[in-house]
């Protein structure tokens, strides 16, 4: 069987990534606790942080089933055009290895359509 990696394997793949290059970059969690809802907009990156010279990077982690929702599209175009560095961490196919993808490329690659 062909290996299929999850969220949290792509997560640290994108850490330890990002490390490499000097980056910071830290995941955020969402989670509801003791009946507290999460305190995070919707469609906030599942990573963020900065690079050696202080540029905001935001990094969304999808596995091969998930899929960008609105929020997350509209988030992150925003920050693109403010100059923000923008990816998504992936597996593209089963068996295949993570990629690091800009989110413009894989915005053109998965033929995403913004919400009007």
């Amino acid at each position: 069987m062909e290996k299929e990696y999850s969220a949290g394997e792509i997560g640290e793949f994108s850490v330890k990534y990002f490390e490499a290059q000097g980056c910071v970059l830290r995941k955020i969690n969402n989670v509801v606790v003791r009946r507290r809802k999460g305190t995070l907009k919707k469609g906030t990156p599942d990573y963020v942080g900065h690079t050696r010279v202080g540029v905001a990077l935001y990094v969304e982690v999808k596995t091969i089933r998930d899929k960008l929702s609105a929020d997350q599209i509209e988030f992150l175009l925003h920050a693109e055009s403010c100059g923000c560095f923008c990816y998504i961490a992936t597996q593209l196919k089963s068996g295949g290895r993570i990629e690091i993808i800009k989110f413009s490329e894989y915005y053109i690659l998965k033929n995403i359509k913004p919400k009007e």
